[in-house]
């Protein structure tokens, strides 16, 4: 991928795809990189800004949990923090900045290997001769969480200067306008560390401590010529200090830069007298100044490592990019995780960026928390854990809305903050007035979404002490909302009214498909946990209700939803309605324009007037797919996702992952590739600026669950599924997974799967490739071949329908009209033989006397195929021969690749009259076919066209011609009620459980 600001090949210690570089400075592209390359360890987050000042830095500095309320009607937010990475540089009086002299060699990169940050380059003063090399280094400790640590190293290439540095602790910096901070305390302690104390509207007190050591040529500096600037200017809010050093030609010299911050809400927070919280910040912060910037980095390099490596994730591909950004997204995931501290959540943009306030949303329950149930137990409990910290805020919201239980909060921050979603937002270009930001009223799947992360996390864990800790309750209370909330409504049955989904373009609707659907699984599955309560548990059931006031009358609406909840179905055309409007709405105008140009259709059309059209933000159904996929058909799967993504603009950045996991799990393998590699992009593509106000943590997510739920597999379905489906270019992934508390690493490649113990808990049982496997205590792996079948081309005649008679009428009713009568036993030798030689065996046969030019052999065929095309009209689903149906969703759920290649020019209306045509991924064009049966070009076509070997299909036909032809072409046959490699009397005897036999013994046998 080309980009003039973005090298994707850097290479780290001649290693490639460990570090995305910035390769050319250009002050309008500082927020994307601030973003992209940011820094974070699980208790704060920090953009990665420059050290010196520019018009579009966008400092940010966010500790998790420590929201605060600004004045007037505004909603709780994480606040930015003081601004502790700030320098300046003044060489002989010129102060340096990069827009205000000429830069060479400019690099800017973040090391994934070990956390580091680098910017270099060099810089010459086009006034005066200077000539300098600047290195700046920074890392967020995994050692010292508290601490950010920066070194420069500057070394003068002219001739000898003069050189101020300036640095300090400022807190002038706000969230976009809003102050939080009251200016509470400044220090200089011992003179050598700043200290500087906030407090926010909430109460909340920040401690800031920052100090610098300094080397010449890597000897300390132990006397320094400096002034403590307590007020810098006419600044406010800030202690800086001045230093002033000469530095001769080819001398370097080195700044090491130590920052801490603490507050009192830290998990960590330790309750002393204030002046000995200052001392014991600024001694502790001398302390670790004095091992010096390198050993700092030594001892936090392990820990990261250690954290980065815990996932297991791997990947390997032709795709140079796949890997990269593979890894970038593991490196985000983790360093935006809260690891410390159960109270937290995930911050819809990381702790890098104040868009969102650092509020919690639905996108941790279906796009992070899956990968960790699987990954690591431990940190999804303790995120669903924080969902019962806050469930206060859900109680007041179901007060405030006139509901019983808990109502989730559409956005959440702290335990009592209640909805955190700002109920007004943008204004409206039309009216001149602000819009209402119905989510906070209307986005209610996140309860479903909530309960279903409970219900998985069971399903992978049987971890019970969760259960009768959180969960129950956790699942009662909501179901008590729901309840309360859905309404008897036109259809006759329970129905839930003025919502929106996911989807945001479509705002207060009815029967939302994946609220419905979600809220009718989860209550289903809610009920199931209460009865098993009720006849095991009967005292815990108990103590659950009296604490959140449900009683028996609740419980029995509560089934009565769950069993007559309205679930919207599919229409004569097969698609499913995202409500109960959208399908009788109209079509936008110029879609493929607007998929290109997102920005253009808000130009021209107003949120309410989206409203009217068939236009989707993310696509609700697809969503539903991933949560659901059991309950759909693949036929209706594949129809709907094609039906919504060409109605989607997929400017949630949620939607592309969503979109590439779901084609994936249906075997869609191209297309899924295809949203994968658009997913990959949301950040780190070359879009300058798509990430500038911080990184879309559910995106990160998204690419990970790409990964490990798409092309890895792992699904847990009342049992622990692992199906692989790699796409061509991926040759090998690999991921870590818990099951029951055992602990495996997978590794999946196109030929085998193979499962590695990681610790020995209890015997498991996994379903691996469609087959069940037992994996002993004791057991250190399994390993499962995977079959080199990889498609299956089909005849039509014989095989999927039985058109042959039609075909022989069609033959008899011309042969009459030449004088011909043909018994009935001539229609055997006829199949599958293509038509001209069909009319030559019958002349030759039956009239030899007969002899007709090629005018007029067309003239007949044609009135022939006229009596046979007629007679279609008649076909449905019914003619389909028995389980060839069954054989075909067989095939495409488990990613097979699909062929029809059949001598009959009508195929592909034969299949559109079934209603099969959606399985095949190639239908070979019969005119493009030079050599008939018995040659093999027929069935080659077909492999070639799928993109496969002529070893990695079997081709299933019916007729003497078709056989030989798979044979004069080593290929594999199937034949029906004839002798091929595999035989069959009738479909009736060729069903799914005989293909995977077939396709495992094909395997087996080559091995």
């Amino acid at each position: 991928m080309e980009n003039r600001f973005l090298n994707y090949q850097k290479e780290i210690d001649g290693e490639k795809n460990w570090a995305l570089e910035e390769t050319e400075f250009q002050e309008q592209n500082l927020g994307k990189f601030e973003t992209i390359f940011s820094l974070g360890n699980g208790y704060l987050g920090l953009r990665a800004t420059t050290e010196e000042n520019y018009a579009n830095r966008h400092y940010g500095l966010f500790v998790g949990g420590t929201f605060s309320t600004p004045p007037g009607d505004e909603v709780p937010e994480l606040p930015n923090g003081a601004d502790i990475l700030n320098m300046e540089f003044i060489i002989n009086g010129q102060k340096m900045t990069l827009n205000n002299g000429v830069v060479d060699n400019y690099s800017k990169f973040l090391n994934i290997k070990n956390g580091l940050l680098t910017r270099s380059f060099v810089w010459s003063c086009t006034e005066k001769p200077i000539k300098l090399s600047f290195t700046f280094e920074t890392f967020t400790s995994f050692k010292n969480i508290h601490s950010i640590n920066q070194q420069v190293k500057i070394k003068n290439l002219s001739n000898d200067l003069n050189l101020n540095f300036v640095g300090g602790i400022d807190t002038q910096t706000t969230n976009s306008g809003t102050q939080h901070f009251t200016d509470y305390d400044t220090r200089f302690w011992n003179q050598s560390v700043q200290q500087y104390v906030l407090q926010t509207n909430n109460k909340i007190t920040f401690f800031y401590n920052r100090l610098f050591n300094f080397y010449l040529n890597n000897q300390k500096l132990t006397n320094t010529n400096n002034a403590l600037l307590s007020v810098y200017g006419y600044d406010r809010r800030k202690v800086y200090q001045d230093f002033e050093f000469e530095l001769k030609n080819n001398e370097e010299l080195t700044i090491e830069a130590f920052s801490t911050v603490y507050t009192t809400r830290d998990f960590d927070f330790q309750k002393k007298d204030y002046e000995t919280l200052l001392t014991d910040y600024a001694i502790n912060l001398k302390n670790y100044a004095s091992k010096r910037f390198s050993n700092n980095f030594q001892e936090h390099e392990p820990i990261f490592q250690e954290k980065m490596a815990q996932s297991g994730l791997e990947i390997e591909s032709q795709n140079d990019l796949d890997v990269l950004l593979v890894r970038l997204a593991n490196y985000q995931l983790h360093k935006l995780t809260p690891w410390y501290d159960k109270r937290l959540n995930i911050d819809a943009k990381g702790w890098v960026g104040e868009e969102y306030k650092g509020h919690t949303f639905w996108d941790t329950e279906i796009y992070i928390l899956p990968f960790y149930i699987y990954n690591n137990p431990q940190k999804a409990r303790e995120l669903l854990e924080h969902r019962y910290f806050v469930k206060p805020s859900a109680h007041i919201k179901a007060k405030a809305n006139n509901v019983k239980g808990a109502m989730w909060p559409w956005e959440t921050s702290w335990k009592n903050d209640g909805e955190t979603c700002p109920t007004w937002g943008e204004v409206d270009f039309k009216t001149g007035k602000r819009m209402k930001v119905w989510a906070a009223f209307n986005e209610l799947h996140i309860s479903a979404d909530i309960m279903w992360a409970i219900d998985l996390y069971f399903k992978q864990t049987n971890d019970v002490q969760f259960m009768e800790k959180y969960g129950y309750e956790m699942l009662f209370d909501t179901a008590l909302f729901w309840s309360t909330k859905a309404v008897i409504g036109k259809t006759g049955k329970y129905e839930i009214l003025q919502v929106t989904g996911p989807n945001e373009y479509k705002e207060n609707i009815d029967n939302n498909i994946f609220t419905n659907y979600m809220v009718a699984k989860t209550l289903n599955q809610t009920l199931g946990y209460y009865n098993f309560l009720k006849n095991n548990k009967p005292q815990l059931l108990n103590k659950i209700q009296k604490k959140i006031n449900l009683t028996k009358q609740d419980w029995k609406l509560v089934e009565k939803v769950a069993h007559n909840l309205y679930l919207p179905n599919k229409n004569d055309n097969g698609i499913y309605p995202e409500n109960d409007t959208f399908l009788t709405l109209k079509e936008i105008e110029n879609m493929p324009f607007y998929k290109k140009n997102k920005g253009e259709l808000w130009k021209k059309y107003t949120a309410n007037e989206i409203n009217d059209y068939q236009i989707l933000k993310q696509a609700d159904i697809v969503a539903l797919f991933y949560t659901m996929l059991e309950e759909f058909k693949p036929k209706d799967i594949i129809n709907n996702w094609k039906y919504y993504e060409a109605r989607t603009l997929h400017s949630s950045s949620l939607s592309l992952s969503m979109h590439a996991v779901t084609a994936c799990l249906i075997g869609e393998l191209d297309l899924s590739y295809d949203f994968f590699q658009k997913a990959l992009l949301v950040d780190y593509g070359p879009n300058m600026t798509s990430s500038t106000n911080g990184i879309h943590s559910a995106a990160i997510g998204g690419i990970i669950k790409c990964v490990v739920e798409g092309f890895g597999g792992i699904k847990n379905t009342n049992g622990l599924i692992i199906n692989p489906h790699l796409p061509k270019v991926i040759s090998k992934i690999g991921y870590n997974f818990y099951y029951l508390k055992n602990k495996f690493h997978l590794v999946v490649t196109p030929h085998e799967i193979t499962l590695r113990r990681l610790n020995n808990i209890s015997d498991v049982a996994i379903r691996v490739a469609n087959q069940n496997y037992l994996i002993k205590k004791n057991d250190n792996e399994l390993v499962v071949k995977l079959p080199r079948i990889k498609g299956f081309v089909f005849d039509l005649d014989g095989v999927i329908t039985k058109t042959a008679d039609l075909h022989f009428v069609a033959w008899q009713k011309m042969a009459q009209q030449l004088g011909i009568n043909i018994p009935d036993e001539m229609e055997i030798q006829l199949r599958g033989v293509e038509r001209t030689k069909c009319l030559d065996l019958i002349l030759d046969k039956y009239a030899p006397e007969i002899t007709l030019t090629q005018e007029q052999k067309e003239k007949w065929l044609s009135y022939k195929n006229a009596i046979y095309v007629n007679s279609l009209s008649t076909l449905t689903k019914a003619n389909i021969l028995p389980n060839m149906l069954e054989n075909l969703e067989y095939l495409k759920s488990n990613n097979y690749k699909i062929a029809l290649a059949s001598v009959s020019e009508n195929a592909p209306r034969i299949i559109d009259k079934l209603g099969i045509t959606h399985f095949f991924d190639y239908i070979v064009e019969i005119k493009k076919i030079t050599k008939p049966k018995p040659d093999p070009e027929l069935f080659e076509t077909a492999a070639q066209q799928l993109g496969l070997n002529k070893n990695e299909v079997i081709i299933v036909d019916d007729s003497i011609t078709g056989i030989q032809a798979i044979k004069n072409g080593n290929m594999l046959s199937i034949g029906i009620g004839l002798e091929g490699d595999f035989s069959f009397p009738t479909t009736q005897e060729f069903k799914p459980q005989e293909i995977e036999n077939i396709v495992r013994n094909i395997y087996h046998e080559e091995v």
